[in-house]
């Protein structure tokens, strides 16, 4: 009996770890949209954008992916939403256009 538990105790450990990972991922995010915010040149914001929508995409397709406690899930959807509304924020005169895309893409 002591390898079933030993089983459901790895399992927990890569539950946890999934759900560490995506949050790490969407802090990353929101720190694309940071720098995107403080962004001089039309390349480097450009580039920062589309690494933070990577983030929304990949966080968006994962947590529907792996099994997670209810807790786990309302914190990560939160913060989805979180990088979601921060892309959205992110106001620079060239980025109309983008905003528009990542807005009818993941509105809720």
């Amino acid at each position: 009996m002591g390898t079933r538990r030993e089983i459901d105790a790895v399992l927990e450990r890569a539950e946890r770890a999934r759900t560490n990972f995506l949050c790490a991922d969407i802090e990353l995010g929101l720190t694309f949209c940071h720098l995107a915010k403080r962004a001089e040149d039309h390349g480097s914001y450009n580039r920062r954008l589309q690494l933070a929508n990577r983030v929304l995409e990949v966080c968006c397709e994962s947590i529907w992916k792996v099994k997670l406690k209810p807790h786990d899930l309302d914190q990560l959807t939160a913060k989805v939403e979180l990088l979601r509304l921060e892309l959205e924020s992110v106001d620079q005169p060239w980025c109309e256009e983008y905003k528009k895309l990542v807005c009818a893409r993941f509105s809720v």
